[in-house]
């Protein structure tokens, strides 16, 4: 007579972690396009980004030569919040930024809704979504521009104002010059 629980049966085929699966590649998976025919290039991005932030800018500006050419008319409602015991310098000021972030806001939600900002159009580039062809949304669009701005960042922290730009970034995060 021949005990069998010394010696059981081999496992059915299939990896040693999971007994009885499928051997074999695994199934195919969907196919997914590398790329989208004529990609635009790097001068033409940076150029419509460049067209976008400096109409951002020249609106900073404008905002500046509004407070600057209504000056009475701020140094009264300045008089009056001061009589109040309220300081509107800071929303003022805070207007600076409402306005360049404002305009930013708007290129980035176009871009998503119909794949172009202004800059976009004036160069002939589309955003779109690389699986489908469509424009990325609104959602995305704003999300990768909030993106962009961070990662632009390192590139003004290692400049000082008063000493011009540092040699280096290690130098800068060292405290050294």
């Amino acid at each position: 007579m021949t005990d069998h629980t010394l010696f059981p049966a081999p496992p059915p085929a299939g990896p040693w972690w999971h007994p009885g699966a499928p051997t074999g590649p695994p199934p195919a998976a969907p196919a997914r396009r590398t790329g989208i025919p004529g990609l635009a290039s790097w001068a033409q991005r940076a150029t419509a980004a460049g067209v976008e932030v400096g109409i951002a800018g020249g609106l900073m500006s404008a905002y500046l030569a509004a407070l600057n050419g209504l000056s009475p008319a701020f140094a009264a409602l300045q008089l009056l919040a001061l009589l109040a015991d309220t300081d509107i310098r800071g929303a003022l000021a805070g207007g600076y930024w409402v306005v360049d972030g404002g305009w930013l806001l708007v290129q980035w939600a176009e871009r998503g809704r119909s794949g172009q900002g202004l800059g976009g159009r004036l160069v002939g580039i589309v955003t779109v979504d690389e699986d489908t062809g469509a424009p990325i949304g609104a959602a995305r669009a704003i999300w990768r521009g909030v993106l962009h701005v961070l990662d632009a960042l390192p590139a003004f922290a290692t400049c000082d104002a008063r000493r011009g730009p540092t040699p280096s970034v290690a130098a800068w995060w060292s405290g050294g010059s």
